[in-house]
Order: C-alpha cells, then structure tokens, then sequence
C-alpha cells in the first residue's frame, strides 16, 4: 500500500495548539542501530486503512504531560540500520489510546516535601517535567504522519526541514527567564547587604544583565 506522508496542517497555526518533540532513542546500546534494538525502539507494527501502528518508547519528552502532540522523529547523530519499519516520524495525540508517560518527581514537589520553594527559589518555580514516552500499539491517523519508512528523509529533516535552525528558540527563551531572575536576585542581595558600591560585587550584576540581554539578542533573531 503506498502512501503520501502528510506535509503539514493549518490547524496547529490557528489553534496554537502545545507540541513537544522526543526525537532521543532510550540509552539502551548507542552503537546499536535501531532495526537490532527492536523490542524497545519506535517501530511499524502494522499499516491500515486509518493510519499506522506503532510502538516503543522515546526519552527525554520534556513537557510531554502538558502538551496536545508529541513530534517523533529521529535525532541526527543516531544509528539508524537498515529496516525501514523504523524509519518513520509522525504527530502523536497525547490522549490517544495506548500513549503512556513515566515522569520523574516535579522539581515544585520535591521543594516541597523536602523544605520550601524558599529554600529553593529556582528549581521550584522553573521546572520543566521530563518523561519516558511508551507507546503499545498506537494507532497514528495517516494524516499525522510525517515521513513513512524513509531513511534518506529522516537523515535530511533535521537541517532541510528547518529544525537545527529553529530549536534554539525555546532554549534561549528559557535561558532569558531564568538570567532575569538570577540577575534580580543578584541585585536585591547587594542592596541588602550594601555591596552595591563596592566595584568586583557591582560588576558581577552587570555582567549578569549583560548576559541576559545577550541571549535575548539570540532570541530575537530567531524570532524576526
């Protein structure tokens, strides 16, 4: 049965719907291609009508617990082998059937059991939950699937489809968050203990707001 992979939608546009990508195959043997890591790897069970089914597991889903869709694909620098049933990279739904997450403990809920969020004023307030993705037999609507049992285009996607150029963004984002914080709570101890004036300990603060606005730069290039 050959099939056309989908090219893209609208919808995620209009809706702004929340997407994550887990593009890192779980550690089991990075010298291993996939097609011999086959019982834990994302693969093609079976094609239908509706779309295909697939199962295994990605790590490093960051943020997988709060999204709409999770993007699967494959990272540049892993070994791929040679059976194409593995080749693949597709949208997944979050609550579709089949479609399970092991997450670790929030840094919020460790701060907690352990002290206060103001014994920890950062891991508590920034936290991004990283999870194991585990898919059983999950059907993909072929609509949502991206590259079909093509090696070539998933060695090709991460630099021709723009990825290696836009994935920066979200950390440079994140990075500006926490170096504002760092760099107000820098400020607020020296006026506290009166070190404002004293040129190493200003100089430091500087430099902390230089740096923030720095990667904000960055930011703003990826943006415009």
């Amino acid at each position: 049965m050959s099939r056309t992979p989908a090219t893209g939608t609208p919808r995620i546009q209009e809706t702004g719907l929340y997407f994550n990508h887990a593009i890192v195959n779980p550690p089991i043997d990075r010298h291993k291609p996939a097609d011999e890591v086959k019982d834990v790897y994302i693969k093609l069970e079976k094609e239908t009508d509706a779309g295909i089914i697939v199962s295994g597991a990605k790590v490093v889903a960051t943020n997988s617990a709060l999204t709409h869709y999770n993007m699967i694909g494959f990272g540049s620098a892993q070994v791929m082998g040679e059976n194409p049933d593995f080749a693949l990279m597709f949208v997944a739904p979050m609550d579709a059937e089949g479609v399970k997450l092991i997450s670790r403990a929030s840094y919020e809920m460790v701060a907690g059991a352990t002290g206060s969020p103001f014994d920890y004023p950062l891991s508590s307030r920034f936290d991004e939950n990283d999870a194991i993705l585990v898919m059983d037999k999950v059907l993909i609507p072929w609509e949502n699937v991206l590259i079909y049992r093509d090696f070539d285009r998933c060695r090709r996607w991460t630099m021709e489809g723009g990825f290696a150029r836009m994935y920066p963004l979200q950390a440079c984002v994140r990075l500006a968050v926490k170096l504002d914080f760092i760099t107000a709570l820098l400020k607020k101890s020296l006026r506290m203990y009166r070190y404002r004036r004293v040129p190493g300990r200003a100089g430091r603060s500087r430099r902390s707001r230089g740096l923030a606005q720095y990667v904000l730069g960055i930011e703003r290039f990826y943006v415009f």
